[in-house]
């Protein structure tokens, strides 16, 4: 007898990994920023969780195109989403202070 198993994943992931991807092979931030906030409206809609890393990696590119406002929202939204990572999140957005 076989089982009926759900496809339920933890996160969300989208096009967050092709994004990373993107990049490295040095797309603009504004081409990765409209895609990780469609992804960003499209898993709020479906009550799901971006994965680890999202909110700080759309930190970082806000970061280099000087928002730092939204910068700093999405640092506290991966903070508050994971807990484990908020010394290292204090460090990112150190260095983009004295970056800058």
């Amino acid at each position: 007898i076989q089982g009926c198993a759900s496809q339920t994943t933890l996160y969300d992931w989208r096009n967050y990994e092709s994004v990373v991807y993107k990049h490295f092979q040095n797309e603009s931030p504004e081409e990765q920023i409209q895609i990780l906030e469609k992804d960003l409206l499209e898993t709020n809609k479906k009550g799901t969780n971006p994965p680890p890393g999202f909110y700080a990696h759309l930190a970082f590119l806000y970061g280099k195109i000087g928002q730092t406002g939204k910068m700093n929202e999405m640092l506290a939204l991966e903070g508050s989403a994971f807990p484990e990572a908020v010394p290292f999140l204090k460090n990112v957005r150190n260095g983009f202070k004295a970056a800058n």
